[in-house]
């Protein structure tokens, strides 16, 4: 099961994740990721699968939380959206997070790539995206000048179009 389907069933399982320090009940890419993937992925060999499994089925049988889970959070409650994905209004979410230096901005960039592949992008479209996403974002070219620097090697490749022409119909601003 996905992680999604999970909280949209039981919505107070989130608390069990959260317990795990897995967020992943708010996050865009639960729509796609196994309780599985989740723990391998960002539990970073600290979660037990067996174990989170387990209280998962506990609750799912009998509604009672395990003992130590966090108290629901209060926007929950009054009907906040959990995750960006969901908000009236969004349609699209890019997934593009950058920092100086150190290890989280690898795991990061490691996470993006680990949910391009589960989403069946081959070795070389994650590259292009990187690539495309350096030129924009990390060369000192004005923005006009990035997007015509990739113009050309859009043509055949389908994840630069989409990067792009995101780009070119935005209607707001690009933080960069």
């Amino acid at each position: 099961m996905t992680i999604a389907s999970v909280v949209d069933r039981w919505p107070d399982s989130a608390r069990i994740f959260a317990r795990y320090t897995l967020g992943c009940a708010s996050c865009a890419i639960s729509k796609s990721e196994t309780i599985a993937q989740a723990a391998a992925g960002h539990g970073a060999g600290r979660v037990k699968l067996e174990d989170l499994i387990g209280e998962l089925n506990v609750f799912a049988d009998t509604g009672k939380l395990p003992e130590g889970a966090p108290p629901a959070p209060s926007l929950a409650a009054k009907g906040v959206p959990r995750g960006m994905a969901e908000q009236k209004g969004i349609k699209h979410v890019i997934a593009v997070m950058s920092g100086k230096g150190g290890v989280g901005k690898s795991l990061v960039a490691g996470l993006l790539a680990v949910g391009l592949k589960r989403r069946g992008f081959t070795e070389e479209q994650i590259r292009n995206i990187r690539d495309a996403y350096r030129i924009v974002y990390r060369s000192d070219l004005k923005l006009a000048e990035a997007l015509a620097r990739l113009e050309p090697q859009a043509d055949g490749r389908p994840e630069i179009r989409a990067f792009v022409d995101f780009i070119n119909a935005s209607t707001r601003s690009l933080v960069r």
